[in-house]
């Protein structure tokens, strides 16, 4: 396999593969100070192990032997560590879904909404960089599992107490309205 690697063909393959660009976003995070989110990363203390970062086909190879499925999109599988704080490697790292992948986050502080800090409101209190915590009828749990529960985005959820100054039981609970503005189309 190392001389596949080392060859251009080799090379041009690896780059048409989704995996590869699994396999050099971890790179990147890790080891390059430029990368955008490298602070969250690198900066912090987490590497790759020797055997994934030295070979895009030893990456390859366990992610497909761990279930990645070429078939799904990329939303439907992600790799996740699974402590936030460990390094990549194959004892700490699985396939997940993208909805799964943002419950699973650090605290992060305070998070930013349109550059301005974000100032938690007296009915909830900030539970990790994905969002906050909720607290209904004595039951504590992050706002996200709450939206999945009664089924309602995270979004619109929100914006209900944000914007709408809704308890979050209310954003919840509450009907959508039925969308307005442009009238309906009219059969000819």
């Amino acid at each position: 396999m190392a001389e596949i690697e080392s060859t251009k063909i080799g090379a041009y393959q690896r780059y048409k593969d989704r995996l590869y660009h699994v396999w050099n976003t971890m790179i990147q995070r890790c080891y390059n100070p430029k990368c955008p989110n490298f602070h969250h990363y690198g900066g912090r203390g987490i590497s790759v192990c020797d055997e994934w970062r030295n070979s895009f086909f030893s990456f390859k190879g366990w992610a497909i032997s761990y279930g990645y499925d070429y078939s799904k999109t990329r939303k439907d599988q992600q790799l996740d560590r699974r402590d936030n704080d460990g390094n990549y490697c194959p004892e700490n790292c699985h396939w997940v879904t993208a909805s799964e992948n943002g419950k699973n986050r650090r605290y992060l502080g305070r998070v930013k909404v349109k550059h301005r800090p974000h100032k938690p409101h007296a009915r909830h209190k900030l539970h990790d960089g994905n969002g906050v915590s909720w607290t209904i009828n004595g039951e504590t749990k992050p706002m996200c599992q709450w939206c999945d529960q009664y089924g309602i985005s995270y979004q619109l959820a929100q914006y209900r107490v944000k914007k709408c100054g809704m308890t979050p039981l209310e954003a919840l609970t509450k009907e959508k309205a039925p969308i307005q503005g442009r009238p309906k189309k009219r059969a000819v």
